[in-house]
């Protein structure tokens, strides 16, 4: 072989290495069309586009991933060919193309070996990739920082920014004429995208909303009404949830069930005496003037603010002692497990109650 032959083929190969090094960022635009609720297997439709200041339609979004994949070039028109060594996409572009190759050959080997439901839509069709709940939620999750195109109906949408946060709202809780009202309190309506009821569009932002929280299963059944009224026994259900209610932001009491909320710390108290052979503990759980005894069963005022987790590790650590249930207190008796209580268990109820000794 020529010395000159083989010194070009080494140059060719170091401006291929540089080329490879220097590829050129592709701009993509994405467009989701949501199905405006014809209660398809899918939520949307997403389609592509890619280039630099002219932006083509990718009409064949499976054989596009398999270019990528495989280096080979994918033609657009004349004027523009993607070339796997001269292009390249940004990060977060390129963990969507990994997404979308990843259920590309999924889907293609479930259907190879027959697991495919019968019935059941493609994926993959020319220019669209359809789109399950799931995997909305994790395009939006690497479209966050940038913009994107949204289709509802007939509209349109241009600059749309995903929200991983709960829409700007308020649900606000108020007692009229001995009824509870549930009012969702909105400048605008927000336009409802899926069925599940967890993707909100409202002044050009996308919202994903928390699908197993709160305020996302409110908004689901509440995006049509203004109010809801809670009458006898759902008054006192919702009454008794109010303390895990109101962890949730976004919620707002209103007038006199503002002022009768208690929101104090909590400040444990626990009183040991003798019992016959043993020994007796009443737990007293203190918020401001209201003083709660677990073992009670005295309605509790449901306007409490509880600490749940501190109390629950007081109460464990008496049961996993040997303590049991006494009518409205604890006893032990076991002398061995009586010693140590006192020896070694005490000290540790010390830093989270206050201890009063008797006998």
């Amino acid at each position: 072989m020529e010395n000159n032959f083989i010194a070009t083929m080494l140059i060719n190969f170091l401006n291929l290495k540089i080329s490879y090094n220097e590829k050129l960022n592709l701009n993509v635009e994405y467009t989701i069309e949501f199905n405006n609720f014809n209660y398809l297997d899918y939520d949307a439709e997403l389609t592509i586009k890619v280039g630099f200041d002219k932006l083509h339609v990718v009409k064949n979004v499976a054989s596009f991933l398999e270019s990528i994949d495989n280096g080979i070039e994918y033609e657009f028109s004349k004027n523009f060919v993607f070339n796997p060594l001269l292009h390249d996409f940004k990060q977060e572009d390129r963990k969507i193309f990994e997404y979308l190759s990843h259920i590309y050959y999924a889907d293609t080997m479930k259907r190879q070996v027959g697991y495919h439901l019968k019935g059941e839509n493609v994926i993959f069709s020319g220019k669209k990739v359809y789109l399950k709940n799931n995997m909305v939620r994790y395009v939006l999750e690497n479209l966050k920082d940038r913009t994107f195109n949204v289709k509802f109906g007939s509209n349109e949408y241009t600059n749309v920014r995903a929200e991983f946060k709960n829409i700007p709202f308020k649900i606000e809780l108020e007692e009229k004429n001995g009824d509870i009202t549930l009012g969702l309190k909105k400048e605008k309506k927000p336009i409802k995208l899926n069925c599940n009821g967890d993707l909100y569009l409202l002044d050009n932002k996308l919202y994903v909303l928390d699908n197993k929280g709160f305020l996302c299963y409110a908004m689901n059944l509440m995006i049509d009404a203004d109010t809801i009224k809670f009458t006898g026994e759902l008054k006192e259900n919702l009454l008794k949830s109010l303390p895990k209610l109101l962890k949730c932001k976004g919620i707002e009491l209103k007038g006199e069930l503002k002022n009768r909320l208690i929101e104090s710390d909590l400040k444990s108290e626990i009183y040991i005496d003798k019992y016959k052979k043993g020994i007796r503990v009443d737990v007293v759980f203190k918020y401001g003037k209201e003083k709660i005894n677990p073992l009670s069963k005295h309605n509790i005022s449901p306007f409490i603010i509880r600490n749940y987790e501190t109390e629950v590790k007081i109460l464990d650590i008496l049961n996993q002692s040997g303590f049991r249930e006494l009518n409205n207190f604890y006893v032990l008796e076991d002398e061995g497990r009586m010693y140590m209580f006192l020896k070694h268990v005490l000290p540790v109820l010390k830093s989270m109650s206050e201890i009063f000794l008797y006998g």
